[in-house]
């Protein structure tokens, strides 16, 4: 057994697929901006910061920081009360830590998000680092990211088993030698076969892993 696993958040970890998705769309229909319709799969691993670069990119005006503040706005009430885990989440992350396992999150989201959302459903005391890319001002999709938490924490990168549902990050974690979980969500469910050639294993839910 992997003595640490790094847990995404979205889409893995919790259900946050038309929230996300709802306030997307708004973001950019109430600054009369188009957008691509696969826009969400396409900010998911950026994170806030990066959401705001992308946004300028498509036409938005503004600061960075500020659209970046903008956004998180619109998400804080849901991921603070109405946002729930996965299935069987929960009582996976009790059996590794059970078994002297280290857990963590890595997220795309802010803190001000990913925080209330991990206490609200009852796992924060059962994590030691819950991290956003925020902190590293690094996308999931790029190699330093790892390397660098690889160091914090004084492992190997094959000591790392990483958890995510987007099929860009479960395919840089295995060619840098992490094992990888493919987690299933209806927002990557196009990328199902892919994840599935790439990834140690896919699965559909928590429970298969119990």
């Amino acid at each position: 057994m992997e003595k640490h696993y790094i847990f995404d958040l979205d889409g893995t970890l919790i259900d946050s697929a038309s929230v996300i998705a709802k306030g997307v769309y708004d973001f950019f229909d109430e600054r009369g901006v188009e957008y691509p319709p696969d826009i969400v799969k396409i900010i998911m691993p950026m994170g806030y910061f990066g959401f705001a670069q992308h946004a300028i990119s498509l036409g938005v005006k503004g600061d960075p920081s500020e659209i970046a503040e903008a956004m998180a706005n619109n998400f804080e009430i849901y991921y603070s009360t109405k946002i729930k885990l996965k299935p069987f989440a929960k009582e996976f992350i009790e059996k590794l830590v059970a078994n002297g396992a280290h857990c963590h999150v890595l997220t795309g989201s802010p803190h001000r998000l990913a925080d209330p959302c991990i206490r609200n459903n009852g796992i924060a005391h059962l994590l030691d680092n819950i991290w956003s890319i925020d902190d590293f001002l690094i996308q999931k999709s790029d190699p330093r990211l790892y390397y660098t938490i690889a160091e914090r924490l004084g492992v190997s990168l094959s000591d790392i088993c990483f958890l995510d549902d987007n099929c860009t990050v479960v395919k840089t974690c295995k060619e840098l030698g992490l094992n990888v979980i493919a987690v299933y969500d209806v927002t990557s469910e196009e990328y199902k076969e892919e994840m599935m050639s790439v990834a140690d294993k896919y699965i559909f839910s928590f429970d298969e892993l119990l």
